[in-house]
């Protein structure tokens, strides 16, 4: 799905727009039959077109003093079931990918205006596809998530930019294993050259769940959003730097708050379980991290 605006409006209007896609879920298959895959929204299987395409501005001969607030959101699209097969596994969840990169002209959110500037990004796995009626079987694994914002403005008297990712929850099943949670990152960079304009920026992610086992399964683990897991890179990473003026050479007078979090996902839950069962362990622990000023970045992609 392909969602695309453009709105204008007078000198001192307020503008809140938001779209939002979802991908088509898979079809479901029995007796051995191979369910579908949810459709991803994500860029990197779209052929490069972003799912969403969504800009809000305020504008009065270019010197629009509105404030203005954008927000895109993306689902991945829901695995097919499976039932009764052997050994199967339920069909694999779509991924949500939402990248805005102002520097490259990669926009998913952008907004123009001389008042109060927000930027949201919301980014959701699917939901893996659940196995039932065979022992040997696995619930897929949820969709991953990733939403990121670099973002360069030299206009509005504010800027704020949030970024927020959550992994999709595992397959459920009744006798098999439940899928594991879907991993989600986040990653929000801004920068104003506007003198004293007041920057904040947040990232958050959040695991997905474990999915759900009956009558004897075994439910799915949590997502860790962990450093030590990921690679020692952070799930979510929040900067934002003021600078005096369009050179980048001399830091401005704006406040600067820069935030950071991370949350396992839960555990699946077991519910009819044999004498046996037992919830698998929570997702390893996460970390908050909430910084005044500049806080770490990682370099942008270039693989777009």
């Amino acid at each position: 799905m392909n969602v695309s605006g453009d709105y204008a409006d007078g000198y001192a209007t307020s503008i809140h727009d938001s779209t939002t896609a979802t991908g088509g879920a898979g079809v479901n298959a029995t007796d051995g039959g191979t369910p579908g895959a949810g459709a991803s929204e994500d860029s990197t299987n779209n052929e490069k077109f972003s799912p969403i395409v969504f800009a809000g501005a305020s504008f009065d001969a270019g010197n629009g003093s509105g404030t203005v607030t954008v927000t895109a959101n993306a689902t991945g699209g829901a695995g097919g079931s499976i039932t009764n097969g052997s050994d199967s596994t339920g069909g694999a969840a779509g991924t949500a990918t939402l990248y805005t990169h102002s520097p490259t002209g990669d926009y998913e959110v952008e907004g123009s205006t001389t008042g109060s500037l927000t930027l949201n990004q919301n980014a959701t796995g699917g939901v893996g596809g659940g196995d039932y009626s065979d022992a040997t079987g696995t619930g897929a694994i949820g969709g991953n998530a990733d939403s990121e914002i670099t973002y360069n403005d030299s206009s509005a008297s504010s800027l704020n930019a949030n970024t927020s990712a959550t992994g999709g929850a595992g397959g459920s099943t009744d006798i098999g294993k439940g899928g594991a949670g879907g991993f989600a990152t986040t990653s929000t960079v801004i920068t104003s050259t506007l003198n004293d304009t007041a920057l904040s920026a947040s990232a958050s992610v959040t695991g997905g769940a474990g999915g759900d086992a009956t009558d004897g399964g075994t439910p799915g683990a949590g997502a860790s959003e962990n450093y030590f897991l990921n690679g020692d890179v952070n799930p979510a990473v929040a900067n934002a730097t003021s600078y005096s003026s369009s050179t980048e050479t001399t830091s401005g007078d704006g406040d600067v708050t820069a935030t950071a979090s991370a949350t396992g996902g839960a555990g699946g839950s077991t519910m009819n379980g044999g004498p046996n069962s037992a919830a698998p362990p929570a997702a390893r622990p996460s970390t908050q991290t909430t910084q005044r000023g500049m806080s770490r970045s990682r370099a942008p992609r270039t693989d777009r």
